[in-house]
């Protein structure tokens, strides 16, 4: 299974995509392919456990706060689905903030780039 990390990882990358660590996972169950399956479960979930030992953080982190609160999180995740997507139409703009900074000399792109982080 880890080939198809190999295989793929680029493909990640060229969307934005960057990882500390990528784990391929197989977590199927039953059926006639599960003495087939049984092994691969087995696997994946040791690797996906070395994964969160290795790459966890020491201490909590509140990433809500962290990010400037609720709004803000899903701002930010909505504007980079929507850029990885290439529906930059649909970011979510704060139209006041951008209209102000165009009366102070931005540029009409530059200001909605700078007004989609309030």
């Amino acid at each position: 299974m880890s080939q198809w990390v190999t295989n793929n990882k680029h493909i990640f990358q060229n969307n934005g995509m960057v990882f500390k660590s990528m784990v391929a996972t197989c977590f199927a169950k039953g059926g006639r392919l599960e003495q087939s399956y049984r092994p691969l479960r087995e696997e994946s979930a040791r690797d996906v456990w070395d994964a969160i030992t290795t790459y966890s953080a020491t201490e909590p982190v509140d990433f809500i706060q962290h990010s400037g609160g609720m709004v803000m999180l899903l701002r930010k995740i909505w504007n980079g689905f929507c850029e990885w997507i290439g529906q930059t139409a649909w970011t979510w703009v704060n139209e006041h903030v951008k209209e102000m900074l165009v009366s102070l000399g931005f540029k009409t792109e530059e200001a909605v780039v700078l007004a989609q982080d309030f």
